[in-house]
């Protein structure tokens, strides 16, 4: 499916003209925990520049001592001086977390709605962990399987990703991610990227964030992203950002199709 992904998206790029300082443990949320964002982007795939603009939420909740769930969905919209398209994202997921990691198994579905009958669906459902090397450094994987369908035509595939994230203070992460995303046909995806997230203030739980990522595909082809939005912390209890990233939501770890992010 990636191949036809692929010529999809590229398609419609050219159309478009295109608290103190939290030590290293972790626990379910207690009670709840959640994050609503906000961002804007800019695309760049051959040449072809498009706008990306866009939300995302997550809900977690504590089911237990050491167990948590969470269910997250967002939308974006990526236009141009052609048309638009519209990416929806809707997943759930359960977690166990002890002092020093966090491990679980995710499930989301991905809708690209390209205008005029044109559309790319995919769902993924594997399994993710963390584990805090320190104060100062987080380390987390995902991988799994996905199925899909554009225009018709079935596929499956698997993906596998990687994220290192360090804390320079308390309130400001910089992390490096590398995602994969297989296709049974042979249109596979890889995407790198890094960013940054600065949180104002434990009493104050709202951040910037920004960065940069690079999709190339299989068979030739790359997608240039920048981006950069606002992000709040809600519901749990004021700490810094190195504590919400391992008591809260989920992020990245709860997010399987990475490989499909614009």
């Amino acid at each position: 499916m990636l191949n036809r992904t692929r010529l999809l998206v590229a398609t419609s790029a050219l159309a478009l003209g295109f608290a103190p300082f939290a030590p290293a443990v972790a626990a379910p949320p207690a009670g709840f925990a959640g994050t609503v964002s906000g961002e804007y982007g800019n695309v760049d795939m051959g040449g072809a520049d498009a706008s990306s603009w866009g939300a995302n939420g997550e809900a977690a909740f504590g089911l237990g001592p050491t167990f948590g769930g969470q269910i997250n969905g967002g939308y974006h919209n990526l236009s141009g001086d052609g048309g638009d398209a519209d990416i929806f994202d809707v997943g759930g997921s359960l977690f166990w977390a002890s002092d020093m990691a966090r491990a679980g198994g995710t499930i989301a579905y991905k809708s690209i709605d390209l205008g005029g009958g044109f559309d790319v669906n995919a769902t993924g459902y594997g399994a993710f962990g963390e584990f805090y090397l320190s104060n100062f450094f987080t380390i987390g994987a995902h991988g799994g399987g996905w199925s899909g369908e554009a225009l018709g035509f079935d596929s499956d595939g698997f993906y596998v990703g990687g994220r290192l994230t360090g804390y320079v203070m308390p309130n400001l992460a910089i992390s490096g991610t590398l995602d994969f995303l297989g296709d049974d046909v042979g249109g596979d995806a890889t995407t790198w990227g890094v960013d940054a997230e600065y949180q104002f203030s434990p009493t104050m739980p709202i951040s910037i964030y920004g960065g940069y990522r690079n999709t190339s595909f299989d068979g030739g082809g790359d997608l240039d992203a920048f981006f950069i939005g606002v992000k709040f912390y809600a519901g749990s209890a004021p700490m810094e950002l190195v504590g919400n990233h391992r008591n809260g939501a989920l992020g990245w770890l709860g997010d399987p199709l990475r490989g499909l992010q614009f």
